[in-house]
């Protein structure tokens, strides 16, 4: 049915709504490959303000709520993700059905953007959800990889180079406070390390830098 004016009734558009959902919940999230593999890497920057890379290009998500879903689940590393606490995180104000509803039109979106040949593809199994990280390449991801070889020295100066400020600096979400905490102790944790280990090898300049960034550090608090 159409109202005056040649729009669709809000009954009309419920119906479309569910038939969209329906749609993204088989073709998305059937557990197989929707689309042909995607060759091109998709670089994504977390550290300070997140921006999403294709080539030379940077992109626009179009939508707050798609940006910070996948803000959530890079994260998690690509772990598969409760769909019921996705909305409810997402969604906290609307809860049961209309946030999963909201939860789906996202993934729509992001479904949209892999049809414009942008390598964001998110699988579901078991009532969960996660994104396929296979075609990313995250500055979060590679922090974390060498987190785990910070008593090497030359890895230490690597990290505070991808550190290029705090986990998604500008966003404001409201569940972002603990992972925000989480890498600025892991800068300050290789601040340290990188002071003490000039302090004993004698090299009173390189020090002297690392003092300064921890002090310029504390005094932001």
């Amino acid at each position: 049915m159409r109202t005056l004016g040649g729009r669709a009734s809000p009954e009309t558009r419920r119906i479309r709504t569910g038939r969209n959902i329906s749609f993204i919940q088989g073709r998305l999230f059937s557990g197989h490959p929707p689309f042909p593999p995607l060759s091109s890497a998709l670089e994504i920057r977390c550290f300070g303000n997140l921006a999403f890379r294709l080539g030379d290009a940077y992109l626009r998500i179009g939508n707050k709520k798609a940006a910070e879903f996948l803000a959530y689940l890079l994260c998690h590393g690509g772990e598969p993700i409760p769909k019921q606490h996705l909305a409810g995180l997402l969604w906290p104000r609307v809860g049961g059905r209309q946030a999963l509803d909201s939860l789906y039109k996202v993934c729509a979106h992001i479904g949209a953007l892999e049809y414009r040949g942008i390598p964001l593809r998110l699988r579901s199994s078991g009532g969960e959800i996660q994104l396929d990280c296979r075609s990313i390449s995250c500055d979060l991801f590679r922090f974390d990889a060498l987190y785990q070889e910070k008593d090497n020295i030359a890895s230490c100066h690597t990290l505070l180079d991808i550190y290029a400020g705090p986990l998604l600096q500008t966003q404001g979400y409201d569940w972002l406070a603990p992972w925000e905490a989480r890498y600025e102790l892991r800068y300050v944790e290789i601040l340290t390390s990188l002071l003490s280990h000039y302090e004993r090898s004698g090299d009173a300049t390189r020090a002297g830098v690392f003092r300064k960034k921890l002090l310029l550090f504390s005094g932001s608090d």
